[in-house]
């Protein structure tokens, strides 16, 4: 399941306070008071939502190549499939309408990417740093598509229950985007240019290099 969301300043803004409790009377309202303490929260969240739309954009540039290359996978699994005399007709990859969603099927193995509820500022968690301020991708094991027919909400949290990981894009394209392993919260770090197709490959490597064993129960 997902973390719980912490409101966070970004790293040049001091910390964001709020006035002490005071049970005696207060004084009558101060109209000036009340513009400056509204002004700086405004200024706050400025800063965030232009951060956040930076972010944004770095985000979709990253997302529209990972899907282009989801094809570039298929043809590349068919070929060295078809050299070792395998049938191909279940390896293949979707993209929905609105592309916000891609799905990569290899004989029994199904990722999905997910680019959806970058709808507000939110960072990357990290101890004992900075909160990296970015975009999300995420990569769930499964079928999306048939997941979400089975919850009443298409997005977080309950999907990350499937996550394997995701990739973090920071506003700046001069920063590296990070992925991170949902089970061992393992970080790589890539550059913008570079990070679609390593994200890919790393998660093929993750996935297809390994295996499945027989359950010992059934639900």
């Amino acid at each position: 399941m997902s973390q719980e969301v912490e409101p966070y300043r970004s790293a040049h803004q001091g910390p964001f306070t709020s006035a002490p409790f005071n049970p005696a009377p207060q004084p009558e309202p101060n109209p000036a008071r009340m513009r400056k303490r509204i002004d700086f929260m405004a200024s706050h969240m400025f800063s965030q939502l232009k951060e956040h739309e930076a972010a944004q954009k770095r985000t979709a540039v990253v997302y529209e190549e990972l899907l282009c290359l989801l094809e570039e996978a298929v043809v590349t699994f068919q070929q060295s499939f078809l050299n070792r005399n395998v049938p191909v007709g279940n390896i293949y990859s979707r993209i929905d309408a609105d592309r916000s969603v891609g799905i990569l099927h290899v004989l029994w193995h199904t990722i999905s990417f997910v680019c959806r509820n970058n709808t507000r500022p939110m960072a990357l968690r990290r101890n004992g740093r900075e909160p990296l301020f970015s975009g999300r991708i995420v990569a769930l094991l499964g079928d999306y598509q048939d997941q979400v027919s089975h919850h009443e909400v298409e997005d977080y949290p309950d999907i990350l229950d499937s996550e394997i990981a995701s990739l973090y894009i920071p506003a700046s394209p001069t920063q590296p985007a990070v992925m991170r392993f949902n089970q061992t919260k393992e970080e790589l770090f890539f550059h913008q240019d570079e990070a679609a197709q390593q994200f890919l490959l790393k998660l093929l490597e993750a996935v297809c290099g390994g295996g499945y064993f027989h359950e010992t129960a059934y639900e």
